[in-house]
């Protein structure tokens, strides 16, 4: 039969194999699990012999390696333990065949061959938990702490969101726990020996295995960033070397991916707790009188003599150790005398290969023959003392890591109940110290709302509730400060009862406000596209009923200019052409809140802006009392005047009313300056901005409206008292200038409307006041407009004022006439907004047949937006419908006559 003997001791390698191959067996040897897994890449054998604990990967993953190979998939695996009388062995989990019992050599290799000789038999008796040859095993104490303690790290481990990886001196990866598993993929199989770079195929190769490398400095932890290919995921890597000088290092990898969670896992290294225990052998001496009267067979092969041999030695103490003989013989001595002498001890003697070892011996004094001898208990102890010294190193190594995880990780006693155990983590998202925390009542550690859902959760897991083993609380840091954390417990049960826990947390306030502050952001997105898709159909409502309006005034203006005062209809058609500006008045506020009511942009002093619009709306209302507090170094804001002092007059009205007529109107002015923080979290670029406050003492606003106030047409006002427009048409006049307008109130506390404008450096422009008087000329203009209302209108006003007028209803019309009259028209009034060709296409055509042409445009809409645009590109100049014939002539000789002195505000 062709065997594959895996196992750690070199002195099972070295004489197990010969007695096999002399029984007729074909044997290969590896003396771990990883050199194993490269022997069995072109190797098919009969059997397995495979030691249970091993360094790098050890027997209980080899064998689930073994088994996930469709090509191994039969093989007869055995389990070879020295720790069978301590743990149990679930043979069919691992997929082995069956388990034999490390104990005395010549006992185990008749089970191993027996075994081999009829491996079916031997399968069936272990199927049911039965361990071969375990009765010549005794048990032990430390190797069922040891266990323990393994165990416990091994539950850290599997539970961990982070992916811990061991790479081993030749750097080869020996261990992967579930979570490194899961990053990439694959089976462990696939993972156990190759380099960290093959397996996670990282886009930046070098750096890697840069991190991997040891430090010339001997840095013991190096941190970088990879990508793995699986999905573009970003880790970040953490290197801990674990010897010094050699590429011998535990890799922890935290997914950086998501990132409001946050996340919860906790780093932990793979299995490092060996059990150092193994091949324990106990021999018996009998001594008498200074020589040797009684040797078992255990200790001939453990001092490589036959017992004969040992008898009649010269020097029957021979085997100890220079350096403690005397102790011993001593101590033996004072036994036989009857005197008091340590019954355990240890003490050091060479083995059959001459190699210093430690024992310990247990000594009872006996009658042998009629006279007092010593009966001697002899366990070779050297690998648990060198295990006691490895366990304290790992576990050191084990609580740095810990320490250095990122999350806070605990152990807590529900029975005390009181904390057993914090790491460095939690003592910084807490303010408490180690000694602190360690002393006090973790329910002090959370807020009155929070300690009654832990007790509920206690109470349910005790009752065998079914309970998330994730939860959220709301603790008390030693500050005061409220902080929010996710806690992931794996719970520990005695005698069916809730005793301890392992506990990771992760502190999420930070990522429950940027959730939070998500979830606001989502919200005000709806509300100004809301507003956007209303004030898209509000411009266009605004912009047709302007066209009408505008036929309605041209009309009235021709009648006008035919009438006397003194006639009778003359009252009548005045008052006609005020209700015309009230209802263009009407149009600006939708326009306003359309964000198309921005005309003229000047630099302006916006505490003179206040002081103007605050005495005129004092004048009306002098019972309310009005505050000033304007701060005298405020910038210039650029700014439509009209469309600005609007905003403040629908403000200071809208507080009247919510005052019911009588109060106290207080309006502050400061810079502001928005940062980038901020400005991530609003709706306004970075930079300086102008701050103007109009605060109230009404009855403030109830926060179930807040979202509501700026909408049109939404007014909480009786019939009669408004229309819904003034803070709609406030709201997008702010917007329009790259500002913002929001509101602060409370219920009972009054209002506050905080207004934000764009900063200039650009001095002051004055105003300039224009001419009300109609202006004649008798040059020729083309009018160029869809609406047939304003076509036939303005060219009879334009003839009644003297001009020879071309009409063209539509652009490529006027293009055609344009070409034909070429040369004689000295003025084109184009209307912006036309089916098939817009005023900007036929404007661009206009200028390239002729550079020199003269151009007003005329819109429903205001200036902003295409109209400025058209403005930059040379335009000559912009009047919004509807307008009165004394501006609107004016305009026209301001264009034909530059230099005439006409006024130059755009109408």
């Amino acid at each position: 039969m062709k065997i594959l003997l895996v196992d750690n001791d070199p002195t099972l390698l070295k004489f197990l194999p010969p007695r096999l191959e002399k029984a007729g067996h074909e044997v290969i040897t590896a003396s771990d699990g990883l050199q194993a897994m490269d022997i069995l890449s072109d190797l098919t054998p009969d059997a397995i012999l495979v030691d249970y604990i091993m360094p790098n990967v050890d027997g209980k993953t080899l064998c689930t390696v073994i088994r996930q190979n469709p090509r191994l998939s039969a093989v007869f695996i055995a389990i070879l333990s020295a720790v069978a009388a301590e743990e149990a062995i679930d043979i069919q989990r691992l997929g082995a065949d069956c388990c034999i019992a490390k104990g005395p050599f010549d006992r185990m290799l008749v089970n191993i061959l027996d075994v081999l000789e009829a491996p079916k038999a031997a399968a069936d008796r272990c199927v049911g938990g039965e361990v071969i040859g375990r009765a010549a095993v005794s048990p032990r104490r430390i190797t069922h702490e040891l266990l323990a303690a393994k165990k416990h790290f091994e539950m850290i481990l599997s539970r961990m969101s982070e992916g811990i990886l061991e790479i081993n001196a030749q750097g080869r990866i020996v261990y992967a726990n579930p979570a490194a598993v899961g990053f990439r993929g694959l089976s462990e199989r696939d993972i156990l020996g190759r380099r960290f770079a093959e397996v996670f195929g990282v886009a930046d190769g070098s750096a890697s295995e840069e991190a991997l490398r040891p430090s010339a400095k001997n840095k013991e932890v190096a941190e970088g960033q990879v990508v793995l290919h699986r999905n573009d995921h970003r880790y970040g890597m953490k290197v801990i070397f674990l010897e010094e000088g050699t590429s011998a290092a535990l890799v922890i990898l935290t997914d950086f991916t998501e990132q409001h969670r946050a996340e919860k896992a906790l780093a932990e290294s793979e299995e490092k707790y060996r059990n150092v225990v193994e091949n324990i052998t106990v021999g018996i001496l009998v001594a008498q009188d200074g020589r040797l009267v009684f040797a078992n067979h255990a200790i001939s092969r453990f001092l490589g003599k036959s017992v004969e041999e040992l008898f009649s030695e010269e020097d029957p103490f021979g085997f100890i150790h220079p350096e403690d003989r005397s102790m011993v013989l001593g101590r033996h001595m004072r036994r036989i005398k009857g005197e008091q002498a340590p019954e355990r001890y240890f003490f050091r003697v060479f083995d059959a290969e001459d190699r210093t070892r430690w024992v310990e011996v247990s000594c009872v004094l006996i009658s042998w023959n009629d006279r007092p001898a010593t009966l001697n208990f002899f366990t070779d102890v050297t690998e648990q003392l060198a295990s006691q010294k490895a366990l304290a190193e790992s576990e050191g190594r084990y609580r740095h890591l810990i320490n250095v995880a990122p999350a806070g990780i605990y152990e807590i006693d529900y029975r005390a109940p009181k904390l057993l155990s914090v790491n460095d983590l939690l003592c910084e998202y807490s303010g408490y110290s180690r000694q602190e925390l360690l002393e006090m009542n973790p329910l002090d550690l959370l807020t009155e709302e929070s300690q009654q859902h832990y007790l509920a959760r206690l109470e349910g897991l005790a009752e065998k509730q079914q309970i998330s083993d994730t939860v959220e609380y709301e603790g008390i840091r030693k500050n005061g400060e409220r902080v929010l954390f996710r806690l992931s417990a794996n719970y520990h049960y005695e005698e069916g009862q809730i005793a301890r826990a392992t506990c990771v947390v992760h502190d999420i306030t930070e990522l429950r406000k940027v959730e939070e502050e998500k979830k606001r952001l989502e919200r005000q997105l709806q509300q100004a596209q809301k507003l956007e898709a209303l004030g898209t159909l509000a411009g266009g409502v605004s912009h047709d009923f302007n066209n009408l309006l505008m036929g309605i005034q041209a009309r009235i203006s021709l009648m006008l200019m035919q009438v006397e005062p003194s006639h009778p209809f003359y009252r009548h058609l005045k008052t006609i052409e005020q209700y015309i500006e009230n209802g263009a008045g009407l149009t600006k506020q939708v326009l306003g809140f359309a964000r198309r009511g921005k005309y003229h942009v000047q630099s302006t002093d916006m505490n003179e802006m206040v002081r103007q619009s605050v005495s005129m709306f004092g004048r009306t209302k002098k019972e309310i009392t009005i505050h000033l507090d304007l701060d005298e170094a405020l910038p210039p804001a650029m700014v439509d005047r009209s469309q600005i002092q609007q905003m403040l007059l629908n403000l200071y009205v809208n507080a009247w009313q919510a005052m019911d007529g009588a109060g106290e109107l207080t309006l502050i002015s400061k810079e502001a300056v928005v940062g980038n923080k901020e400005a991530s979290y609003g709706d306004l670029e970075p930079g300086r901005y102008v701050e103007v406050r109009v605060s109230d003492n009404g009855p403030g606003i109830d926060p179930a409206i807040h979202q509501r106030i700026f909408d049109p047409f939404f007014t909480t006002k009786e019939r009669g008292r408004g229309t819904g427009l003034g803070l709609a048409s406030a709201y997008g006049i702010a917007k329009s200038h790259g500002g913002s307008i929001s509101v602060e109130s409370e219920p009972g506390k009054g209002a506050v409307f905080v207004i934000r404008l764009p900063a200039t450096e650009d001095a002051v422009v004055k105003e300039t006041i224009a001419c009300d008087e109609a202006a004649t000329g008798n040059e020729t203009i083309l009018l160029v407009d869809d609406e047939e209302i304003v076509l036939e209108s303005g060219r009879e006003l334009l003839q009644k004022l003297g001009y020879k007028v071309i009409t063209a209803e539509n652009g490529q019309q006027a293009l055609d006439a344009f070409r034909r009259k070429k040369g004689l028209v000295d003025l084109v009034i184009l209307d912006m907004i036309m089916p098939a060709m817009s005023g900007g296409e036929v404007f661009d055509q206009l200028r390239q047949i002729d550079p020199e042409i003269k151009v007003l445009l005329s819109s429903g809409y205001s200036i902003d937006g295409e109209a400025a645009e058209i403005l930059d590109r040379g335009c000559n100049g912009f009047i919004q419908k509807p307008f009165r014939v004394e501006p609107f002539s004016l305009k026209i000789r301001e264009i034909l006559e530059p230099s005439s002195g006409f006024p130059a505000e755009p109408l």
